[in-house]
């Protein structure tokens, strides 16, 4: 190796995380690495081949094999020719023992391999490589081997062999952190992939069964309607005990489809909301009203006996006002199930930029670890006052708020309730 080369190996060495090269060339397969990062370290091992050798190999230890298969992942050579032979051939020969190499996996050491030619007839042996080569291994951040760095030519290098071989594992090392770092990406994705397919069938399946469960409760309100037109005239005092009976039986039927249908409502809003985006149809609310028509429905029904809106004489905005009071009815009934039968605080403000909702109970409170969890689907408190609910009216909350363009967040103080913020913007962006 000539000075100015070894001036140019150890500025190489030095620069440790330069980028500012062409990508090294490899095999088109699909078992190679698309991680960028990954570009960057072929790219200086590409350097340090033209510096102080002939080619590079990149073999990984492919796991999905039993046992497990060293391939090489990404290959090249500073000969354009024998770079274009080995890619006519579709990559390039044996040019380092398979021993050597699971030598150098096995022991998670560095070696160095001085041009010894092969037997003749061919067959590997633990001793010889084709031409001077250095083997790095690669391994994990907890010592898993998962390939090797192969660096070699016939080239001299001379005093300077342990300069290349300490530039090639420093490269060995941050090509391993980029391999795991890769896979470990694939494997994220794989999960979410497998994640997003599981809750699609959750949405499904939900979607049938809600739609199975429609017609046996028209059946059952359409029985219940019965009874009541065959009850006995109340005017019959041989018959007033029964039709009394008939009618309470009646009552009791109707009131449970009235909440089966409720649950299968919100089952069925759960769905779609979470498989489409919203189609909103946003128009000028006074949100002072809608909220005032929100509280009346639980005025009539005796949900809410002590209820006070704190609001200027309007609050106008461009929202879909049906979204809107779903998403305030959800908040109101969160409150009324955890609010202990004590008052409820809604206060309304504004200023030209947004609107502000506050929904406030007094009952026992959250603990601070559970608001987040509560805004996923299908999560309840503890504490609460209904056990009627899904676990699914903040989620639905939020998603609407969040489709409005604004936000919903939750602050609770034990002892002292739990307060529900509702932001919107103006008007929907």
């Amino acid at each position: 190796m000539t000075n100015g080369n070894q001036q140019s190996l150890e500025s190489l060495s030095s620069a440790k995380g330069r980028d500012d090269v062409d990508v090294g060339d490899g095999p088109p397969a699909p078992e190679r690495s698309e991680a960028a990062g990954l570009e960057a370290i072929t790219a200086r091992s590409r350097q340090v081949v033209d510096l102080a050798g002939e080619y590079y190999l990149l073999y990984r230890l492919d796991t999905r094999d039993h046992p497990a298969q060293l391939c090489i992942e990404a290959y090249y050579h500073a000969d354009p020719e024998q770079l274009r032979r080995w890619r006519c051939a579709g990559g390039p020969p044996e040019l380092v023992s398979p021993a050597l190499l699971e030598q150098t996996l096995a022991c998670s050491r560095s070696m160095t391999v001085g041009p010894v030619e092969p037997p003749s007839d061919r067959v590997a042996s633990s001793t010889w490589g084709r031409s001077a080569a250095v083997l790095a291994p690669l391994t994990t951040s907890h010592g898993d081997p998962i390939g090797v760095l192969v660096v070699g030519g016939e080239r001299e290098s001379g005093g300077d062999r342990s300069r290349l071989l300490a530039l090639v594992e420093t490269l060995a090392d941050d090509l391993a952190v980029r391999l795991e770092n890769a896979e470990l990406r694939e494997q994220l994705q794989t999960m979410r992939t497998q994640l997003e397919r599981t809750i699609d069938l959750q949405d499904h399946v939900t979607s049938v069964v809600t739609h199975e469960l429609r017609s046996p409760l028209s059946t059952i309100q359409l029985l219940a309607q019965l009874l009541r037109r065959e009850a006995p005239h109340a005017d019959d005092p041989n018959q007033t005990a029964a039709s009394e009976n008939i009618l309470t039986r009646a009552d009791s039927l109707e009131r449970q489809v009235r909440r089966m249908s409720s649950l299968i409502d919100r089952l069925s809003e759960v769905a779609k909301l979470s498989s489409s985006h919203l189609e909103l149809q946003p128009r000028d609310v006074d949100l002072v009203a809608l909220v005032e028509d929100v509280l009346e429905t639980y005025r009539d029904s005796d949900t809410v006996s002590d209820v006070h809106l704190e609001a200027p004489n309007a609050v106008r905005g461009e929202w879909d006002p049906n979204y809107l009071e779903r998403a305030v009815s959800n908040l109101v009934d969160n409150a009324v199930a955890y609010g202990e039968d004590r008052p409820i605080v809604i206060t309304l403000d504004s200023n030209d930029n947004h609107c502000d909702v506050y929904i406030r109970d007094h009952g026992h409170g959250l603990p601070e670890d559970e608001h987040d969890r509560l805004f996923e689907r299908f999560e309840c408190g503890g504490h609460a006052n209904s056990e009627e609910g899904l676990g699914v009216g903040l989620w639905v909350s939020r998603r609407i708020v969040e489709a409005f363009g604004g936000s919903l967040t939750m602050t609770s103080i034990s002892g002292e309730g739990t307060e529900c913020h509702m932001r919107l913007p103006r008007r929907v962006s």
